[in-house]
């Protein structure tokens, strides 16, 4: 094993019944970073902690940890160990803002004493503040890894929003962003924002020349970076 990764895994494959868990997963994790894996309910994330940590056998596959006392599921505890990898799953599940704000600083903290530490998250912003590098599961397969900026550009440029000033004219507005990327846009049910993704910078000018001919008033129009939450969508 490359003494540079705290933990290896080479196609991992968990089944249970006909249901495949984890189907060929492969994961590395630098020693000293915090790695993220990021999933919804069912992706894998679960068992891949408790493949890691020893409490289940994978089916095929191989894992390697270079820690004296393996993977452990966190918190650390007091002690503080700079040769651990922690697991940590879904840690901030049911906390209210501010103990998640505690939550990730626990862990930031524990990292910068030298351990490493695994989080799973169903939560992309989670992914996106705390993790060096994300692994993006879905059912049981990785679908995307890199760093978060690395995955954004993986769906090519930027993301055009709009937000109508009459919500009367979202379906009109939502045939035109159709009709000018092909792409059926994504539509907020409480605010109206319609979000499309824009591969052509030119987008935005044929956009507000059509809905200058339609006599159609909105109160937001721009680009941005995509969510993370965006990108996932694409790679699924």
């Amino acid at each position: 094993m490359d003494a540079r990764y705290a933990i290896h895994v080479e196609g991992l494959v968990k089944r249970y019944g006909p249901a495949v868990a984890l189907d060929g997963v492969d994961l590395r994790v630098p020693a000293g970073s915090v790695a993220g894996v990021l999933g919804p309910p069912g992706s894998g994330k679960t068992t891949l902690i408790r493949v890691l940590a020893g409490l289940t056998r994978p089916d095929e596959g191989r894992v390697t940890i270079s820690a004296p006392r393996g993977a452990r599921l966190g918190p650390a505890g007091p002690e503080r160990d700079p040769t651990a990898v922690l697991l940590f799953d879904e840690p901030t599940a049911g906390l209210d803002p501010h103990g998640r704000d505690r939550r990730w600083e626990e862990i930031r903290r524990l990292v910068r004493d030298g351990a490493t530490a695994l989080v799973t998250t169903r939560f992309p912003e989670e992914a996106d503040q705390l993790a060096d590098r994300i692994t993006a599961l879905d059912r049981g397969r990785v679908v995307a890894e890199g760093r978060a900026g690395e995955l954004r550009r993986r769906i090519g440029g930027r993301v055009l929003q709009v937000r109508v000033t009459v919500a009367a004219d979202g379906d009109a507005v939502a045939r035109i962003l159709h009709e000018l990327t092909g792409t059926i846009p994504d539509r907020d049910a409480g605010t109206g924002l319609l979000t499309v993704p824009a591969g052509d910078v030119m987008l935005v000018s044929a956009l507000v020349r059509r809905l200058d001919t339609a006599g159609i008033p909105v109160d937001e129009l721009g680009l941005r970076l995509p969510r993370l939450d965006e990108v996932f969508r694409s790679l699924r």
